[in-house]
């Protein structure tokens, strides 16, 4: 639940812009969305960028975080989807500009 709103697909959320569902077809990785979403991340000039990676925890590969700092992405906070959520709700409630890449397990 994010802002009081339960989501039942993957979405990205940006400050001042209204959640954007994240269509997840097989195949598709989370560090693809992430890629896709790069420009947006950086338009929106969040405080903090957080990766919800689905139900377990998961970090990028080494060749991924390369590509990230290379693409001045080097501040996003990796965690499961929930405590994702979470750190979300308590960021916003605080006032803090926070974008968000939130994965859900599912496939459309």
């Amino acid at each position: 639940m994010l802002g009081g709103v339960l989501y039942s697909h993957s979405i990205s959320i940006f400050p001042d812009e209204a959640a954007e569902e994240l269509i997840v077809t097989e195949g598709t990785t989370q560090f693809e969305w992430i890629k896709n979403k790069c420009s947006t991340i950086h338009e929106s000039k969040p405080e903090v960028v957080l990766v919800g990676t689905g139900k377990q925890m998961s970090f990028p590969t080494v060749a991924q975080r390369e590509w990230l700092y290379e693409n001045g992405l080097i501040h996003l906070e990796w965690m499961d989807t929930a405590a994702a959520c979470r750190t979300y709700n308590l960021l916003c409630g605080e006032g803090r500009r926070v974008a968000g890449l939130f994965w859900l397990d599912t496939l459309k």
